[in-house]
């Protein structure tokens, strides 16, 4: 019970981590090129950090002495898998309007 509220928490603060910042922004179609460009490096970077998360996750549970490391691991690696998609819907998003704008 108390590992199925830990991982339920530790995704509520991933989604909060990433769509939080995006609430205050302006609507995507009124940025400009430039605004969308440095946004797509943003969400490149969350992208890619979540990858390299969720992998150091699935390390730690081959490698865990323990099973609350084992299950630490994989709530780890759910959260990088859960960020990374996250991070991949908006930059596919942003790289839409990126194009239909005409940006180079």
């Amino acid at each position: 019970m108390t590992i199925k509220k830990t991982a339920t928490s530790a995704l509520a603060l991933a989604a909060l981590a990433l769509s939080g910042c995006a609430a205050s922004e302006k609507p995507l179609t009124s940025m400009s090129c430039t605004e969308l460009a440095i946004e797509i490096g943003k969400m490149t970077q969350a992208r890619d950090e979540a990858a390299m998360d969720s992998a150091a996750g699935a390390l730690d549970v081959i490698i865990a002495d323990t099973r609350a490391e084992e299950i630490e691991g994989g709530v780890d690696a759910l959260i990088g898998d859960v960020s990374g998609a996250m991070a991949q819907g908006k930059l596919s998003k942003l790289n839409r309007v990126f194009v239909q704008k005409g940006c180079r």
